[in-house]
């Protein structure tokens, strides 16, 4: 922990819902730090399909549905050909 900066991490993991576009595809797992402090930063890693990350990637709006029902819009940063993609939330979870 940087000194002066108070950072509280509130992890979310679990099973969700990728939506591309308006398409939903079922099945894919997310785990997202949320890192709040004085410069917060939103980050995480999904889960599913090469191919379903790879459309999603050049979708124009990408998000995932939590199992608690929360929608929250993210970019994909990186996929790799294993599955994962490393994703950045677009505005705070509320």
């Amino acid at each position: 922990m940087l000194r002066g900066r108070p950072v509280r991490l509130d992890p979310i993991a679990g099973k969700c819902v990728l939506i591309a576009d308006g398409r939903r595809v079922e099945g894919a797992a997310c785990a997202i730090n949320v890192e709040e402090g004085d410069n917060p930063q939103v980050f995480g890693f999904l889960s599913a399909p090469y191919e379903v990350l790879r459309t999603a990637q050049l979708a124009r709006r990408v998000q995932v549905e939590l199992g608690d029902g929360r929608i929250i819009e993210i970019g994909l940063l990186q996929v790799h050909a294993t599955g994962i993609a490393l994703i950045a939330l677009r505005r705070e979870l509320s």
